[in-house]
């Protein structure tokens, strides 16, 4: 038995001593093999650290060589990365396009937007620009590049920086006189219109004037304004042409002002509207019938002219001129109130048998309605019965207080008033006013109201 625990024992001692030999050979084999890693790492950081190094030198040198390339366009940058900040979530508009209109504010214009757009877009490079400028320009414009484009592949030339593209845009499509022509339009500019228009004509002009003074430009500024922005001026003591435009441009145009409320309001260019006496007022006016329809027919001789143009119009005005000579002569049997002499220079129809001898009858129509009527050159007015006046239907107003004068009658007062009756003897219609009163031996009389009328008609 006791030979059985010494052989465990010696067993034992066997086999730590074998797990502490094995043990020593595992730490020795890990210790190098963790110097190795250790070696490893140290070296993998020194590499590391000297291609850092090198990339920060480079970046450097991009950086300093895009300051001096940039700095004179004002483009400069504290770092690459910084052009590109924020570009990607804006929406950056075109440009307009360009037609090759020869116009030196239409070139600035879109070479300035072209400018603006790379500027947004973060686009420093000069080739890149002069290859995207042509994909907004039409028309002649886009003619113009490529026949350019044609040549310099010929000559195997090409744009190298943008100054050189502008260069070219500007000496082909910019007027070589287009200076002069902007100073001369500036000397000949006056404030005609409202203030904003004058503002806007006057910077168009400028910026196409390129050595034009701050000096000079705000006195042609205020020099072409009315009278009372330039007061305006003065009284606020502007010095500059920006303060200038900006205290014009707050000035409050008053006469404008007070066409356009004119305007909004109706009280110009209002209409004249139409219409007989009783529908438009006192001073209202019938419509005249439109004459291109009507055939020109003369009343004095029947011939087809307007009676302005009638031949025999001077025996109607002498007689017009003169109706006392006629009340002169108050003869029985002869035409007493010139009635005859009227009828020789009129040739009107008469009716065939006149009712009494020595007075001159005609055939009319008044109101549409056929009637009997006596040419009387004696009579101021013309004159109906009352009657006469109801069985022609029209319409009278009342009226006492004008005394009329007949030659062979006595004098009488009126009882009322027509007017506007429209009336036609032979050739001649027209429309004539009529005093109402009682008569004798006739119904109505055509007197000077009656030949005013016609002859001036």
């Amino acid at each position: 038995m006791s030979g059985l625990m010494d052989e465990l024992i010696q067993d034992n001692v066997e086999i730590s001593n074998a797990a502490k030999e094995m043990i020593k050979v595992l730490g020795d084999s890990h210790g190098k093999e963790m110097y190795d890693i250790l070696v490893e790492v140290t070296n993998l950081r020194k590499f590391v650290e000297e291609e850092l190094h090198a990339l920060r030198k480079n970046v450097d040198e991009v950086r300093a060589e895009w300051h001096s390339r940039h700095a004179s366009n004002g483009n400069a940058s504290t770092s690459t990365s910084c052009t590109m900040v924020g570009t990607h979530n804006i929406k950056v508009p075109k440009p307009d396009t360009y037609n090759g209109t020869r116009n030196a504010t239409m070139v600035e214009n879109f070479l300035f937007g072209l400018e603006q757009y790379y500027k947004a877009l973060g686009i420093i490079d000069d080739g890149a620009k002069i290859a995207n400028a042509p994909n907004f320009l039409r028309e002649s414009a886009q003619l113009w590049w490529r026949r350019k484009h044609a040549e310099w592949e010929k000559d195997r030339t090409i744009l190298q920086t943008w100054e050189q593209f502008k260069a070219e845009l500007r000496k082909h499509f910019v007027p070589h006189n287009a200076d002069m022509e902007a100073r001369g339009k500036l000397r000949r500019l006056r404030q005609i219109g409202s203030i904003p228009d004058y503002i806007k004509e006057f910077t168009t002009l400028m910026l196409e004037i390129e050595d034009l003074s701050d000096k000079d430009a705000l006195f042609h500024f205020r020099d072409d304004l009315k009278d009372w922005a330039k007061i305006e001026l003065d009284r606020r003591n502007v010095r500059t042409l920006d303060d200038a435009i900006a205290a014009a441009g707050a000035l409050i145009d008053i006469y404008s002002k007070e066409k356009k409320r004119r305007v909004d309001e109706g009280e110009a260019f209002e209409p004249k509207k139409e219409g007989n006496s009783k529908q438009d007022g006192k001073y209202g006016k019938a419509p005249f019938a439109n004459k291109d329809t009507i055939p020109p027919t003369c009343f004095l001789c029947k011939g087809p002219h307007w009676t302005r143009d009638c031949p025999k119009k001077n025996k109607l005005s002498a007689i017009v001129a003169n109706p006392r000579e006629e009340e002169e002569v108050p003869i029985k049997g002869t035409a007493q109130l010139g009635g005859i002499r009227y009828l020789s220079a009129m040739k009107s129809e008469s009716s065939k048998e006149p009712q009494e001898g020595g007075l001159l009858y005609v055939d009319a129509t008044f109101n549409n309605k056929a009637a009997l009527a006596m040419l009387d050159a004696g009579a101021t007015h013309n004159v109906m019965d009352p009657e006469e006046a109801k069985r022609l239907g029209l319409r009278t107003t009342r009226r006492s207080d004008t005394e009329i004068k007949i030659i062979s009658a006595k004098s009488m007062k009126n009882i009322g008033w027509a007017q506007d009756v429209k009336t036609r003897v032979g050739g001649w219609q027209g429309k004539l006013n009529f005093l109402i009163a009682h008569l004798d031996d006739c119904k109505i009389i055509l007197g000077l109201d009656f030949v005013d009328t016609a002859h001036s008609s």
